[in-house]
């Protein structure tokens, strides 16, 4: 068992300004997906009534200590830091940047600036890297796993969910090294995985994430020969018991995704968890529902864990065995029944 110290008081400060950040990047996104409405009803633009919070929202990351972080690197982020600059200067250079007199001009203005900003090249830029990066990430992720199939008649797909009731003090945000008592945890995790199953285990995708209400957490899908092993449910069951394992009670969490009624919640949205036999088209989209959450950017994680270079982690693969074995013509024939 892995032993912790007491958490520190300092963190709720840095919870506080995220929370702030996080506030203002989801009011920018809603007037974004609002201009997007607008756009498609070929319908006039307007947000005058949303301007003064959205203002208002910005005022308290005056002092705030996230300096190093590339605010370019998202979107919505870039969007609303450079309106309320703007907007700062033209409010500055008449009245109070605290209390300024909202009258019909400034509103217009603000709005009309909001308009401006969303046009941008550098905004639509900005966006569609974003979509890139998800998109490449998603490709990758479906292409080993629908590799490991092809080479294997049946697989298995295990997701589980691990993360902290009650972090640790290491775990500070805006640390540099704060997650390392994550990384150095999951690695055991992984270690004992491969070790419990060395008979059928193929290869682990990671995904770390950070959210306000769930704090630092990472998504695992574990990939095992399905010929070997068949109680996909049982194991993803033992893998979450052994994260909860490392730490005293009540200081980590984890979920089985794999569980009969998760499971059954999730059959709607075609996402593939489970034992699989067929190669289809069909299997390849559902691999594309499973692993499309994993793949997305997290631009709160860069800000409370700058030292997280590498959101997305995958086994390492050798790439000349990989394409030797892909080679195979069972290999080949399996993947242009899936659509390859």
């Amino acid at each position: 068992m892995i032993t912790l110290n007491t958490p520190t008081i300092g963190r709720e400060i840095n919870l506080k300004k995220l929370q702030s950040i996080d506030q203002c990047r989801q009011q920018f996104k809603e007037i974004y997906e609002t201009y997007n409405t607008s756009k498609f009803k070929n319908k006039k633009f307007n947000c005058i009534d949303q301007i003064p919070h959205l203002y208002s929202l910005g005022l308290h990351l005056e002092d705030r200590n996230f300096d190093d972080l590339d605010w370019s690197s998202d979107p919505f982020l870039f969007g609303y830091d450079r309106w309320l600059n703007v907007v700062k200067s033209i409010i500055n250079a008449s009245e109070s940047l605290q209390s300024p007199q909202w009258n019909c001009e400034l509103t217009q203005r603000a709005n009309d600036l909001l308009i401006e900003i969303l046009q941008s090249e550098i905004f639509l830029t900005t966006m569609s890297s974003m979509q890139r990066l998800k998109d490449h990430n998603t490709c990758k992720m479906i292409d080993r796993v629908c590799g490991f199939k092809a080479r294997h008649s049946k697989l298995m797909i295990v997701r589980v969910d691990i993360g902290f009731s009650n972090p640790p003090s290491e775990l500070r945000i805006g640390c540099n090294k704060g997650h390392e008592i994550f990384k150095k945890s999951l690695d055991q995790l992984i270690k004992q995985t491969r070790n419990n199953y060395e008979d059928s285990y193929l290869h682990h995708e990671v995904k770390f994430e950070y959210a306000i209400d769930r704090g630092l957490h990472a998504h695992l899908l574990f990939l095992f020969n399905g010929s070997v092993v068949r109680e996909d449910e049982t194991i993803g069951l033992m893998i979450a018991k052994n994260w909860k394992s490392f730490f005293p009670d009540g200081v980590a969490w984890s979920y089985n995704d794999n569980n009969p009624a998760r499971k059954a919640q999730l059959k709607p949205y075609g996402l593939a968890l489970g034992v699989f036999g067929d190669d289809s088209p069909q299997f390849v989209k559902n691999v594309g529902n499973a692993v499309g959450y994993m793949a997305k950017p997290d631009y709160l994680l860069r800000i409370a864990f700058p030292g997280i270079s590498r959101a997305v982690r995958s086994a390492h693969i050798d790439q000349h065995e990989w394409a030797k074995k892909m080679k195979r013509p069972m290999v080949q024939e399996r993947m242009r029944k899936m659509g390859f």
